[in-house]
């Protein structure tokens, strides 16, 4: 699942070169929340279930607002990923989610 969101910036507080961690944060705690175990935010952008890469989030400036990028594996198989990367990569599936239904997860991230 990819997807990107738009925040206006002016109201926002503190500095914004703090926001892929906090946001990493946040997006780690969403899984936890939805019963998956063992998400880690591997600073600066990514995260990882079991040492595998699960999700990617950029975030940049753009005039007024603050683009927030998230890349998420959801229900890939082992064999979907090339074999170059398949010990390193994760999705929700592999990692024993139940909820893959891509609506309710987007509400919970």
């Amino acid at each position: 699942m990819l997807f990107t969101l738009a925040v206006p910036s002016a109201g926002l507080k503190g500095s914004l070169s703090q926001a892929p961690l906090v946001l990493g944060v946040g997006l780690q705690r969403a899984l936890t929340g939805l019963g998956l175990e063992e998400v880690q935010l591997r600073w600066p952008n990514d995260l990882t279930w079991q040492g595998r890469k699960l999700a990617g989030l950029l975030v940049e400036q753009d005039g007024g607002h603050l683009l927030i990028g998230l890349g998420l594996n959801v229900a890939q198989e082992a064999d979907a990923f090339s074999p170059e990367i398949r010990e390193r990569a994760a999705s929700l599936k592999l990692a024993g989610l139940k909820e893959l239904r891509r609506e309710p997860l987007l509400a919970a991230l």
